[in-house]
């Protein structure tokens, strides 16, 4: 559901020649899902997305026909969160000092040197222990455009 949600289906190309490279793949709707995407799989929370349309498909169909397909296409999820393994993450951290962490954690996440700013990310961090600090600025740098688009 969440490749169709994104608009890249496995072994389902818009073309022969596959999905365009760059930044051509990606839209603002499926931005805005990837962008929420590490929180909804990292929360307990259920939610609701929409597939998108199949103007292939839809053609030709009746008003009604289309309505059944819109509701259809909503995609509520129930299962709620992901199973993350965090201990060989705060492993790979371990001998990092509390104030490099962030630095280490966005090298490692971010192939730019655009890295959001520390003071903005660390607004939504979990600060109580290290490994709550290491797991949610992870979430919250993958939850970031320079993330998405890098």
């Amino acid at each position: 559901m969440f490749q169709q949600v994104l608009g890249q289906v496995l072994f389902l190309p818009p073309n022969v020649a596959g999905w365009p490279g760059g930044r051509s793949w990606i839209d603002s709707s499926s931005l805005m899902v990837r962008l929420q995407l590490p929180r909804i799989w990292a929360s307990k929370e259920d939610f609701t997305l929409q597939l998108k349309g199949d103007d292939d498909v839809e053609m030709g169909r009746t008003p009604e026909e289309m309505q059944a397909a819109r509701k259809a296409r909503n995609f509520i999820s129930r299962a709620g969160a992901a199973d993350w393994n965090w201990a060989p993450v705060w492993k790979n951290y371990a001998d990092t000092s509390r104030e490099r962490l962030y630095e280490e954690i966005a090298a490692h996440l971010l192939q730019t040197k655009k890295a959001p700013g520390k003071q903005v990310v660390e607004l939504y961090v979990d600060k109580s222990s290290r490994e709550h600090y290491i797991s949610s600025t992870i979430i919250q740098l993958m939850s970031t455009p320079e993330y998405q688009v890098c």
